[in-house]
């Protein structure tokens, strides 16, 4: 039932959560890092275009705008896939197709204990 649906996941959660959140800040760092580049590329149009006609300041704001809505739908996008891809691994140890599976058994490798001397 769902209580056995419920435990299920937050046991493949459990083994999984240090993965999910390093990706999930990689996509984040990388998700910024277009963002941004789109902002600064926007502010100098805008104001490259403001003396010839406010109005193409304008639609340049709107672009960007929709650009950076379009950036984090995307990559929203891409960390559910993703995180549906691992959970599938994580749960029945298949593979889906369109991953390399090197890709997914790396996302559970133990990690090796640094060593200060």
């Amino acid at each position: 039932g769902p209580k056995g649906a419920i435990q299920k996941s937050l046991g493949v959660l459990s083994k999984t959560w240090g993965e999910s959140l390093m990706r999930h800040f990689a996509l984040g760092f990388a998700q910024m890092s277009f963002v941004i580049l789109g902002v600064i590329i926007g502010i100098i149009l805008m104001i490259a275009t403001a003396s010839i006609s406010p109005m193409v300041s304008i639609i340049i704001l709107g672009l960007v705008v929709l650009y950076v809505i379009g950036v984090v739908l995307l990559f929203q996008i891409l960390n559910n896939i993703f995180n549906t891809a691992l959970y599938v691994y994580a749960d029945k140890g298949i593979v889906p197709s369109a991953y390399p599976q090197e890709l997914l058994q790396n996302a559970f490798k133990a990690k090796q204990k640094k060593k200060f001397f």
